[in-house]
């Protein structure tokens, strides 16, 4: 047999008519000329044009991928809990959660779980080891460890939770409230936030950082630029009540100021009124510098910055300068929409902000 043969053989043999032990590169599969260029690859006098083929493929695909960037779209509650950002409270059972530190004013009055499944309107006597003279369980006794969920029963609108304090045993109740119970977190969380962010550098949405004094238990805030790159250098677990965040990123600023940011990582006993189809801690941190995904004027910038509006702004500047507005209502014009906060009643026609109506 001829080396020329042969060499047919081996191209034969390694590449088959549907191209199945080719290298699995998806924008190759995903050409059209695929079928031929793979069945064509059987003579060994087009192997060479084939290679040059594919390769142009390849490029094209590149290039057109590079020109029609993915839309960024909200994720389904569906999604959501697909990728983990949610789980609700009926699919507890067998989680583990952490029982937040509680800031030293509001110690005294311990943490919303009992000791039985009465709750506070248990007939049993008062344990002043265990329990507050309203029977909520001492702040001593559990902050900074883990529960495990046991049982989840539906009561009324709401659920009531049974508990195993990990470290001691005992039997711990609670009743959720929108769907959350106050003063613990989801374990997995911090985990994530751990995978997720020390060493990066992320971008504060809300234009400052938290500084909280230990000894007193005051909380400061440092203003920051949203476009400001802030390293992050740990992660824990966040003080209750302080910011509505389970999880602390803490950070430093390029010119050495330190501090941290609340945010989360899942919507896991999140109350239902604050969840959003979005990842959890949009509202709180950009991922990437805001001026590279973004190329508006300085004066759009600084108006942001300012945490202020102006008419002309589009939906995505006003929620960056305002976040997340309470409500969106939609008008009989499929164009019009309007925004609801606080004080304000934003009116967008077009993705352009027309007008601003004070309550």
């Amino acid at each position: 047999m001829s080396v020329f043969s042969r060499f047919y053989n081996i191209i034969n043999t390694a590449i088959p008519a549907n191209g199945e032990n080719f290298p699995n590169i998806l924008p190759w599969r995903n050409c059209e000329w695929y079928t031929f260029i793979m069945r064509s690859s059987r003579h060994v006098f087009l192997f060479p044009v084939t290679l040059i083929v594919l390769f142009i493929c390849q490029f094209s695909f590149a290039e057109k991928a590079k020109q029609s960037p993915k839309k960024k779209q909200a994720l389904t509650k569906i999604e959501l809990v697909g990728q983990g950002f949610d789980l609700p409270v009926t699919r507890w059972v067998g989680k583990k959660f952490f029982v937040l530190e509680k800031q030293k004013l509001v110690r005294q009055f311990g943490f919303e779980l009992y000791l039985s499944p009465e709750l506070g309107l248990s007939k049993k006597k008062i344990d002043p080891a265990w329990e507050t003279p309203k029977r909520h369980v001492r702040c001593d006794k559990i902050e900074r460890s883990y529960i495990i969920v046991k049982e989840v029963k539906p009561s009324g609108k709401e659920h009531l939770v049974k508990f195993e304090h990990e470290q001691s045993g005992v039997g711990l109740w609670g009743k959720t409230h929108d769907g959350s119970i106050e003063g613990i977190a989801f374990a997995a969380d911090i985990d994530s936030a751990i995978k997720r962010w020390p060493g990066a550098f992320v971008f504060s949405a809300r234009r400052f950082i938290d500084v909280y004094d230990s000894a007193s238990g005051k909380l400061d805030n440092i203003k920051v630029k949203i476009e400001q790159p802030l390293r992050v250098t740990g992660v824990r677990w966040g003080i209750a009540p302080l910011p509505p965040r389970p999880l602390w990123i803490i950070i430093e600023t390029q010119s050495g100021e330190k501090g941290f940011i609340p945010t989360r990582t899942s919507w896991v006993n999140e109350m239902i009124d604050n969840k959003s189809a979005s990842v959890p801690w949009d509202d709180d941190i950009l991922e990437t510098d805001p001026k590279k995904l973004y190329s508006w004027d300085e004066t759009i910038w600084e108006t942001i910055n300012n945490h202020s509006i102006v008419t002309g702004m589009n939906r995505k500047q006003v929620r960056m300068s305002w976040g997340r507005p309470k409500a969106v209502l939609p008008n009989a014009s499929k164009n019009k929409e309007t925004w609801v906060y606080s004080a304000q009643n934003l009116v967008f026609v077009n993705d352009s902000l027309i007008s601003s109506e004070g309550k």
